[in-house]
């Protein structure tokens, strides 16, 4: 579940400008090291680079070669909405648009967030703990966020659609689709109050991610603090003389 924002007292909000409101938004960063999207313009379904996770199935943009329609094709852009209404941008899909196990996710712009979704692919398997997200704050500590993710063709709450996902076939025959998932995790007060830098990814049982969401924690200005804290001791001087 997402964490809602509490309300602060009317003195702390004082201190906060208009401009410091949270808002969930997509988070851009680097990492990514397969292709596992084909797209509508690919001359063969051989487009998406290979990888052994994904050796026989990979997601399709809508018209994809040796597709096969079975619910949601990626849109053209790579901006999708989650049925949680949940924003993902995927990379483009004619370059490395997935990461997979041991690949690092590092944030364009490092930040301080509430909570982290993640929009994955793959064949879940139901191992334990099959999905592993460490992630890296600027002060050098860490939190891992660990989740089972059940296998492939299974339907569940945390399905990113109401629908299985376009795909297409790279030597099989099997008439499949692939689920994409989306894994919400809150973060604790201790770790919105650092800074995120890097997210270190353990995905076994054939899995990938191929986006990252977030809610940005407000920060206040500092120099709005600054600023009530002179009015502040102005008043106060006043009333000793």
């Amino acid at each position: 579940m997402k964490t809602k924002n509490q309300l602060l007292p009317l003195a702390a909000l004082a201190g906060l400008s208009l401009a410091a409101s949270a808002s969930a938004a997509t988070i851009s960063g680097t990492g990514f090291s397969v292709d596992a999207i084909v797209e509508a313009g690919a001359a063969t379904a051989a487009d998406g680079a290979p990888y052994a996770g994904f050796a026989r199935w990979v997601l399709a943009e809508a018209g994809a070669p040796n597709s096969a329609p079975a619910g949601v094709p990626l849109i053209a852009g790579g901006l999708i909405t989650t049925q949680f209404g949940t924003q993902f941008q995927l990379e483009p899909y004619t370059a490395a648009n997935t990461l997979v196990n041991g690949d690092t996710f590092t944030l364009t712009t490092p930040g301080s967030f509430s909570d982290l979704q993640f929009f994955i692919t793959g064949i879940g398997g139901g191992n334990a703990n099959n999905f592993q997200a460490t992630v890296n704050f600027s002060d050098a500590s860490t939190t891992l966020l660990s989740f089972s993710v059940a296998d492939w063709q299974s339907s569940q709450a945390y399905n990113a659609f109401a629908e299985k996902s376009d795909f297409v076939r790279r030597g099989s025959t099997q008439n499949l689709a692939l689920w994409t998932r989306e894994l919400d995790f809150s973060l604790s007060a201790g770790d919105q109050a650092k800074t995120v830098t890097s997210i270190d990814f353990a995905l076994a049982d054939r899995l990938g991610l191929s986006a990252v969401s977030g809610t940005a924690v407000a920060v206040p200005e500092p120099s709005s603090f600054i600023l009530l804290g002179l009015s502040g001791l102005t008043l106060l001087r006043r009333r000793r003389a």
